[in-house]
Formats: C-alpha cells, structure tokens, sequence
C-alpha cells in the first residue's frame, strides 16, 4: 500500500459512518468476482454506478436507519473522468465520516489475454483500439493514477474464480465469522440433494433405541451419543469451512422414508449445534414435499 493510500485510510470516522469499498481495476480481472464475494458480505453493491450518483446512493443507505451499512460500487475506465473524479469521491466521503476503501483488481497482460479469449467476450475499449492487447495497454494507462491511490491492490494473474473470491473476503471482512448450517433430513427414494457438503446415515440406529430417546426415557443412549458425535465432528470441522468462505453448510441426515429417523435426528443435531453457537436450522425435503402435494389435492389433509 502507498503512503497516500495509508494515509487516506487511516480518516478517523466515529462509528457511525457507512463502510464503502470501491471496485476498480482492468477489465478482466475479476471486478465481478469480487464484487459477488461483497454481496455474499451483505455489502449492497451496485455496479458501474455514476460518480454524480455517490451522494443519493449513501443518503438512501442512511435513510434505512443502520440495516445497510455495507456499501460497494464497481468502477471502470468507461466512467467519464473516472480517474479526476475518483479521488475527489472518496476525500470526501472521508471526510463525511464514513469508512472508504478502493480495491484495484489487476493481472498480467498474457491473463487478461487468455481470460478474454476463453470468454469470448468484447474488451470494453476494443472499439476504440481494435485489438484486445491495445485495449488492454490504453487501460492500464487510464488507470495507473488510481492504482497507486489504491487501499488494496489484488492481482488475480494466478488466482482461479475461488480463490479471488476467499482473498476479497478475507481482505473486506476477514471471512465469514459466522456461516448458517441447514441440516436436511431426506429419504432414499428421491435420491441425494444436489447441494449436499456432508452426509450422516441414520439407518443403522436401532429403532428401539430412537424411540426410547424420543421419549427421555434412555440417559446415555446409542442415538443420543451418535448425535454428540455429528455434533462434536461438526464443530471440529467449522472453522475449515469458514476459512474457505463458504456462505453455508448444508449437512444431510438419511433414513429408508425421510421421516422416522432422520427428521427427528435433524431437529436434534440443529438444536445441538445452536447450543454450541452455530447458526443453525433443519429442514425435512420429504416433510416439505408432502405438504405440498397435500395443498395441491384439494379435500387432502
């Protein structure tokens, strides 16, 4: 980071501003990604917005008294007087109080090439050049000014889709501290949910046993101590989840039918993981189905 950037970072806002974080940088080399990685932040981000506009955009996110406080703009050199108007933006937005931060997304020239040859998409000044590589060169002179005023600057030359993804969340809000769990009950018969990350089997429980824990009627049961497990694997492996910037889990629990083993057992490795501090809530795919089949058949209960 330059010293300027350093400095402009360090604008003291009192803690009732707004985080703003602009996105900029050559065409190609992930404003999009990073723009997708804000949202799943809760950031409102809208893309290529008008500079004129900055001012409505932050008065509306006030006037929504403190649930947006998470603002993201993309920017690119189309913007008429992008890199005269830029900077004059985020001073004073500073000096408004608020949080501002400028992310600059670069690559290489052979990356930004090859992305835009495997993409089949039209480079944003190509019709001003008429050649991808000169595109790409009147660009970066458009934008070096801006990238040396940048707050962060990320080159995605050797970064895939993911982890660019994992570095602008790392970099805007250090990760999720916190991702949902969705634990599914689910029966064979319609096969695995596509959205599966982990997959418990809940046939071998004894029926007996299910049933004497269903009742509190059994202290230290098989079904009660195969819960503890699921729930004790789960928030072993929760922090390797959160690392790699998952937005959420989704945790299959399976028996013959949907319902006798596994939704029960749903309920239970849910309510486990919240007493643990896990976000977490279950869901019964063959309990959904049916009740939407019963209020499609009219006189069905």
């Amino acid at each position: 980071m330059t010293a300027y950037a350093q400095q402009k970072n360090m604008a003291a806002h009192d803690g009732t501003g707004l985080h703003l974080i602009f996105l900029t940088g050559l065409s190609g080399a992930g404003k999009s990604t990073a723009m997708h990685a804000l949202e799943d932040l809760q950031f409102w981000c809208v893309d290529n917005l008008p500079l004129a506009l900055i001012n409505k955009f932050v008065s509306v996110a006030q006037a929504a008294g403190g649930r947006q406080r998470q603002l993201a703009v993309v920017c690119d050199a189309r913007a008429p007087d992008l890199v005269q108007t830029l900077p004059k933006t985020l001073d004073r937005l500073r000096q408004q109080g608020h949080r501002v931060e400028l992310f600059f997304l670069d690559a290489d020239d052979v990356s930004l090439q090859a992305r835009y040859a495997q993409s089949h998409r039209v480079h944003p000044l190509f019709a001003e050049t008429g050649a991808v590589d000169k595109a790409i060169k009147k660009e970066r002179q458009i934008l070096q000014n801006l990238k040396t005023q940048a707050s962060t600057v990320i080159d995605s030359s050797a970064l895939s889709v993911h982890e660019l993804r994992r570095e602008v969340l790392r970099l805007a809000g250090a990760g999720f501290k916190n991702i949902g769990v969705v634990v599914l009950s689910f029966g064979h018969a319609s096969g695995l949910p596509a959205q599966l990350d982990m997959l418990f089997d809940a046939e071998p429980i004894p029926a007996g046993d299910l049933q004497l824990w269903q009742q509190q009627k059994a202290a230290a049961s098989t079904t009660q101590n195969i819960v503890k497990l699921w729930k004790n694997m789960l928030v072993s492996l929760y922090p390797q989840f959160v690392r790699e910037a998952k937005t959420y889990l989704t945790v299959g629990i399976v028996c013959h039918d949907g319902r006798q083993r596994s939704a029960p057992l749903a309920e239970a490795l849910a309510a486990a993981l919240r007493a643990s501090g896990i976000q977490a809530a279950a869901r019964h795919r063959e309990a959904d189905t049916e009740s939407m089949e019963r209020q499609a058949v009219p006189g069905r209960k």
